[in-house]
């Protein structure tokens, strides 16, 4: 996207939940109703299955309180188009993201990159987020301590945190080196979350007690390049599929060793962790993914499921998500997230560097590397959906457009790439990337402006 068509401060992210993408999938009109008039309506929106939305949303439409109609296509493609056009317009399906997911309370939102699935609340007073720091004052008498451990108690307000690593799969030889590094991996985040200097009193409270995390996977496209394989076969979604199992695998693992050390997490309570059958991915995840695999399971769930339960959870709410590792991968030598390769070598510039980069193993195996202009999109979106699978949160989920010559991009095919991707459980769209050039070709060496994900980096 030309930089004078970029608004770099601000970003815009559309949620709707399933029933306005079904009204969307059926070029319905919709009803819009005042979300102050209507609390429950808009409360409904983010629960894991849109019925309860539908009743509302029928009774108040059948008493005629509504403001106006709109057509749902419209709507979604209208994001889907600015999408295009400036890159920086996302997409959210509530639903989605409180259905497959280990928490109980509801998910409202997600973050600037979309990746990040977690619990939020507003607050009512801003002294609410200064509350616990008298409660660390040694100088606190006994009785007003108490007196504010209950302002704390009652205080429903949370900022969301996520301490953010990822696993470089591309470097990962065997599944011992997998599970070191998801150990480190967790060990390092369990650091960051309890020695971080917070601002505000109230959120280093939140953030200690829900000890949420989020490890990515980096250099996915190396490691299918060396094993000569594709995204878009076979071979490819199944290799895809079991790197994303044993990834998880292992870092519920690690999570329940580092619990032996460091307790559960507190506010484990609030999970679907401590149910009677605790929670695990294979429980929520769309099950139109298993049409992309040929593929069984690897690891032993009934057994990890058991030791949970015994355990009363582990040391952590959540841990894993797909962040998109612009800047990691400039430090790290590895390929984006678990994108595809945009060219083989390029400049990479983020808000301090910029540096000739060139992907791992070029030499070697670039033949071998797919390009993100020349791969089917529906490869891309398989993709998401088999990592999908296997996170508890989710996906900064990146699509690539060639709009050159012949090559134009129509509306049904935005909408098309919507559809599929949500039939699959993939709930959020981050950039729209368009290449305007006359030709994509692996082998030369191209500017790529520079793509600012600092915001992702410091969490």
């Amino acid at each position: 996207t030309p930089l004078e068509r970029k608004v770099r401060g601000l970003d815009y992210s559309v949620c709707f939940n399933s029933f306005v993408l079904n009204k969307a999938a059926r070029n319905e009109d919709i009803a819009v109703f005042d979300y102050g008039r209507f609390p429950d309506l808009y409360k409904a929106m983010a629960e894991p299955t849109s019925d309860n939305f539908e009743r509302i949303y029928n009774n108040c439409l059948a008493l005629g309180l509504f403001e106006t109609f709109v057509n749902a296509r419209e709507i979604l493609l209208g994001a889907l188009i600015e999408a295009l056009s400036t890159g920086r317009h996302y997409l959210c399906n509530l639903t989605e993201m409180n259905r497959h997911t280990p928490f109980k309370e509801p998910i409202v939102q997600s973050n600037l990159c979309g990746e990040i699935k977690l619990s939020t609340k507003a607050y009512n007073e801003i002294i609410e987020l200064y509350w616990p720091r008298y409660l660390e004052d040694k100088e606190t008498p006994p009785a007003v301590k108490e007196w504010i451990q209950e302002q704390v108690d009652k205080t429903e307000g949370e900022t969301a945190t996520c301490a953010l690593s990822a696993i470089s799969i591309g470097k990962v030889k065997n599944q011992e080196v997998h599970k070191e590094a998801a150990w480190v991996a967790l060990d390092m985040i369990h650091t960051a979350i309890t020695e971080t200097d917070y601002m505000l009193p109230h959120i280093k409270y939140t953030s200690t007690k829900r000890m949420s995390a989020g490890v990515g996977m980096m250099d996915l496209a190396h490691a299918l390049a060396k094993r000569k394989l594709s995204y878009d076969s076979q071979e490819g979604r199944n290799f895809i599929h079991q790197v994303s199992e044993s990834q998880y695998w292992w870092l519920l693992e690690a999570s329940l060793e580092l619990s032996k050390e460091f307790g559960v997490a507190e506010w484990m309570y609030k999970t679907k962790w401590t149910d009677n059958n605790s929670w695990l991915p294979l429980d929520t995840y769309n099950r139109n993914v298993d049409s992309l695999i040929t593929c069984g399971l690897q690891h032993n769930w009934d057994d990890i499921r058991q030791r949970i339960i015994e355990n009363g959870g582990h040391a952590f709410s959540v841990l894993s998500s797909d962040m998109p590792g612009e800047s990691s991968s400039i430090s790290s030598g590895t390929t984006n997230g678990p994108y595809p390769v945009r060219e083989l070598s390029l400049t990479k510039s983020n808000e301090t560097n910029t540096v000739d980069f060139v992907v791992p193993d070029s030499d070697k195996y670039g033949r071998y590397y797919d390009s993100a202009w020349d791969l089917p999109r529906k490869a891309v979106i398989n993709t998401y959906a088999l990592r999908q699978k296997w996170l508890d949160q989710t996906i900064s989920a990146d699509m690539w457009y060639k709009v050159n010559g012949s090559n134009l991009i129509t509306s049904d095919e935005l909408l098309d790439d919507l559809f599929y991707a949500q039939s699959l459980g993939v709930p959020n769209r981050y950039y729209t990337n368009s290449n305007t050039s006359k030709k994509i070709d692996l082998n030369s060496s191209e500017q790529v402006l520079p793509e600012v994900e600092a915001d992702c980096e410091r969490m």
